[in-house]
């Protein structure tokens, strides 16, 4: 297993989150080692055989699991019901 010294992604919020990329000697992908909003330690396969790729599809995954959840719209039961209905008729 390989490690690298810890590299930063800066998210738009301008908080700063620490990576490396490792290698396992029986694995042909790098995987990124980050802590999570929640401060516990994530490990994601970056299905990248190349350093220089992989370095890029970190800074992706770290910046998608610190995205804020999307926004749940919410309705009512009678509306999803007429929503139903009129999808079914189309």
């Amino acid at each position: 297993m390989m490690e690298r010294k810890p590299q930063i992604v800066v998210l738009p919020d301008g908080k700063r989150v620490r990576f490396s990329l490792k290698t396992r000697a029986k694995e042909p992908f790098y995987f990124v080692v980050f802590r999570g909003r929640d401060g516990q330690r994530l490990e994601r396969s970056t299905q990248d055989s190349s350093q220089k790729r992989a370095e890029a599809t970190a800074v992706q995954l770290i910046k998608e699991e610190y995205l804020p959840p999307a926004p749940v719209e919410k309705c009512t039961w009678d509306d999803a019901i007429v929503s139903m209905v009129r999808e079914m008729k189309a």
